[in-house]
C-alpha cells in the first residue's frame, strides 16, 4: 500500500533488474487517497491474497492519519482509528501466515533534552501492535546510513545496529 504516492517503477527496475519479469507480476499496488479509504482496504484485503502472498507493505501507514490531525477531538477519533486499522492488519497478516511490514513518517519531539528527539508519528499505537522496531537514521558519515533494532518480539531489547548504504541495487550493509 503507497499512501505517500512514492512507488517507483522504475526503483523496482533497478533492484530487480534481472527478475524484473517474475517479479513485478506479484506485486500489487494499492494507493489509497483518504485516511477513510486506508481503513476500508485494509478491512478488503484478504480479498487480494493468495495463497504465496508473503509480504504486506504499508509505506507510510500514518501519512494520511497525519493530514487529519486538526485538535483535539479529531485527533482522538483518528487515533481511534488507526488503532482499529492495526488490529485489523495484525488479525489479517496472522491468520494468513504474512509478514507485514509498516513505515512511518516522524516528527521532532522538541521538549527531549538536548536537542530534541526524531519519533515516529503516533508512536504508542504503533508500538503496541508492532513485534519489532527499527529504526532507519543518517549516519554522521554521508552517505552512510544506520538501521537499529528497538524492539522484538514485543520486548524492548537491547539495541543492535548495523550501518548499511542505499546502492543501484538496493541495500548494501557496510562491515564495521
Amino acid at each position: 500500500m503507497d499512501s505517500d504516492d512514492t512507488f517507483s517503477a522504475t526503483r523496482l527496475s533497478q533492484i530487480a533488474s534481472d527478475d524484473l519479469d517474475s517479479v513485478s507480476p506479484m506485486i500489487i499496488v494499492f494507493k489509497p487517497s483518504s485516511f477513510i479509504e486506508q481503513g476500508i482496504l485494509f478491512e478488503n484485503l484478504e480479498r487480494y491474497l493468495s495463497h504465496s502472498t508473503a509480504l504486506i507493505i504499508v509505506d507510510t501507514v500514518t501519512s494520511l492519519y497525519r493530514i487529519g490531525l486538526r485538535n483535539t477531538e479529531e485527533t482522538f477519533a483518528l487515533n481511534r482509528e488507526l488503532n482499529r486499522q492495526l488490529a485489523v492488519l495484525t488479525e489479517v497478516a496472522k491468520k494468513n501466515a504474512v509478514a507485514l511490514l509498516l513505515t512511518s513518517q516522524v516528527h521532532s519531539v522538541i521538549d527531549e533534552w538536548p536537542f530534541g528527539k526524531i519519533e515516529p508519528v503516533a508512536t504508542r499505537v504503533l508500538n503496541f501492535w508492532s513485534q519489532n522496531v527499527l529504526r532507519l537514521s543518517l549516519s554522521e558519515k554521508h552517505p552512510v546510513r544506520e538501521a537499529t533494532l528497538e524492539k522484538t518480539s514485543g520486548n524492548k531489547s537491547t539495541e543492535r545496529r548495523c550501518l548499511y548504504t542505499l546502492t543501484e541495487k538496493g541495500i548494501s550493509e557496510l562491515r564495521r
